[in-house]
């Protein structure tokens, strides 16, 4: 599979059309295989796009299911009209297919669930997918934004996993107790650095130790005050090899004792991805202006793209604040990030059937 540039797999199972989740092939699925082939075919893009066949990936309900890598993006096509706006559009042109993309993505994710690890002699939750396959894989920590590891966060875990990576988003507020009501913005104020520190440590030192990771390929993510997690921790810890902010703001105010994130860019160790909503407040585009050249004086690779008609939390599609082209723009541009500098794998194609628990 090495050299191709994206792969895509379409489901061809051969299950009787009686069954509940019916036939892909009685859907027509030989049908979209032999458009997607012929169409990379007619535009000499053989040696760069590779269409494989696969068994049953559990989402072809309504369907056949295809899903795209490096993205992990899933799509339910119902037609070759529908294969043929993939083909130019997305596999083709990279802009993702909005209108036929599936509820949940998860892409080619084995198995996603809680576990717990021991921070200073106490639990803390935290949420694990990892992709088919035996590895090992990279790693990758997901850093919650202020709703905690909530089904935004274990969607971008999942959303990671399907990548090619190892996801794993700790529980930051697992401090306050399983029982605790409070409202995330309350729980939010009473994180600080030193034990955000600690917390994400830990699960440094799990990935290290798990069977499917390379403990030498780690990177991490994150969303609102997890982009200011993550650029903290690209200080704090030399392990990380790639950093990706999205919209983190507060990163030039403390948060406990110590020196804010911002004081700490001459000793970030990994080049850093930075994604921005051209209408956020928090950070701004002065913000953006100081960090630019905070990085530039310290001589830090980084690379940071603003999005037009976005504000913060534009990757968030529960929320009112979600904009598909800036997720669209901004989720290809982090994966590829990711793997240039950690080194993804994509699943085998008799490796695709996807099940999920937790």
């Amino acid at each position: 599979m090495v050299g191709f540039t994206r792969h895509v797999f379409v489901c061809l199972n051969q299950r009787d059309p009686s069954h509940p989740k019916g036939s892909c092939k009685a859907r027509g699925a030989d049908d979209i295989l032999a458009c997607l082939r012929s169409g990379i075919a007619r535009l000499g893009l053989q040696k760069s796009v590779r269409i494989n066949q696969a068994g049953c990936m559990d989402h072809c309900e309504q369907g056949p299911a295809i899903v795209v890598y490096p993205e992990g993006v899933w799509y339910r096509l119902r037609s070759v009209s529908d294969a043929t706006e993939v083909l130019e559009r997305h596999i083709i042109g990279g802009t993702v297919v909005q209108h036929l993309l599936m509820e949940r993505p998860v892409a080619a994710m084995k198995h996603a669930a809680w576990q717990h690890i021991e921070v200073g002699r106490e639990p803390m939750p935290i949420y694990v997918s990892t992709p088919h396959g035996a590895g090992p894989f990279p790693g990758v920590v997901v850093i919650q934004h202020r709703g905690g590891v909530d089904a935004f966060t274990q969607e971008m875990t999942e959303r990671i996993a399907g990548a090619g990576f190892v996801g794993v988003a700790p529980d930051l507020y697992h401090r306050d107790g399983p029982d605790c009501k409070d409202p995330p913005p309350i729980r939010r104020q009473r994180l600080r650095d030193a034990s955000v520190i600690q917390d994400v440590n830990a699960t440094v030192e799990f990935l290290r130790a798990h069977p499917l990771v390379d403990g030498k390929r780690l990177g991490i993510i994150g969303f609102c005050m997890g982009g200011r997690v993550t650029y903290l921790m690209a200080a704090a810890n030399p392990v990380f090899k790639a950093a990706v902010p999205h919209y983190g703001g507060g990163i030039l105010a403390p948060e406990g004792e110590g020196p804010t994130p911002f004081e700490r860019t001459a000793e970030i160790h990994c080049p850093i991805l930075f994604h921005f909503g051209a209408e956020d407040k928090n950070p701004s585009p002065e913000d953006m202006r100081k960090l630019d050249a905070e990085l530039t004086r310290h001589g830090k690779l980084h690379e940071f793209h603003s999005y037009a008609g976005a504000g913060h939390a534009f990757m968030n599609r529960r929320a009112d604040t979600y904009r598909p082209h800036a997720d669209q723009a901004s989720w290809p541009r982090t994966i590829a990030f990711l793997s240039k500098y950690l080194g993804a794998s994509v699943p085998q194609t008799a490796a695709v059937e996807t099940s999920r628990v937790g």
